[in-house]
């Protein structure tokens, strides 16, 4: 799904033919041209500054994270929900679908 307004980096341009990735020799992974060619963006690190500009913008609805409740009873259940989670998590039919 396209997401402009949590996409704040330049769109990706297409280059010219002959500056195309092509690196000599066996590659140990074949499919990693793929990611400079046609629409997909060459991998890049994104800066912090950059995702909270997003993330801590309760203005932007769809990727405001909203902060983490503080409240001890909510811990509390968090917590032992992670510790059942990790306890069934080599079995993969223990997890059920909660109504």
């Amino acid at each position: 799904m396209d997401n402009a307004e949590c996409t704040p980096f330049p769109p990706v341009v297409s280059c010219p033919p002959d500056s195309l990735y092509a690196l000599p020799g066996p590659q140990v992974e074949p499919d990693a041209a793929y990611w400079t060619a046609g629409p997909c963006a060459v991998p890049s690190v994104v800066q912090i500054s950059e995702l909270i500009a997003l993330t801590d913008d309760p203005d932007n609805k769809r990727c405001y994270f909203k902060p983490y409740p503080c409240d001890e009873e909510v811990v509390q259940k968090e917590l032992q929900e992670l510790k059942e989670l990790a306890g069934l998590r080599d079995d993969p039919n223990a997890i059920q679908i909660r109504a």
